[in-house]
């Protein structure tokens, strides 16, 4: 099992992922969040598939249909990745609990372009 969490700080929302490998090799998803939107999607995406880990353009993960009810810079989506990638041993849980988190940091925002 390997549990993410994202907070995003601009709607003041947080989203727990848990996944879960099976024994058929197939992943079952758990989303919580306080966000009645992220909450669609977890509704849309309970399982997923190590081709939905690896390969963005079909992924499940970020299926349009599924999409749909959360924006762009929602980071939910990329905690699935992330949970699912730590569950697949793709990312070593080692290096995780090392490293605790990955940022998104807003930089030089009184420029001009």
């Amino acid at each position: 099992m390997a549990t993410v969490k994202a907070y995003m700080n601009f709607c003041q929302k947080t989203h727990t992922v848990t996944v879960n490998q099976r024994e058929d090799g197939d992943f079952d998803v758990h989303i919580e969040s306080d966000c009645e939107f992220v909450n669609d999607y977890a509704g849309l995406l309970k399982k997923i598939t190590m081709d939905d880990l690896t390969d963005n353009r079909t992924s499940a993960i970020t299926d349009p249909e599924k999409l749909k009810y959360i924006m762009g810079p929602c980071l939910a989506p990329n905690a699935v990745f992330n949970a699912g990638w730590l569950e697949a041993g793709m990312f070593a849980k080692s290096l995780a609990r090392k490293v605790k988190q990955n940022v998104i940091s807003f930089e030089d925002l009184d420029s001009e372009l």
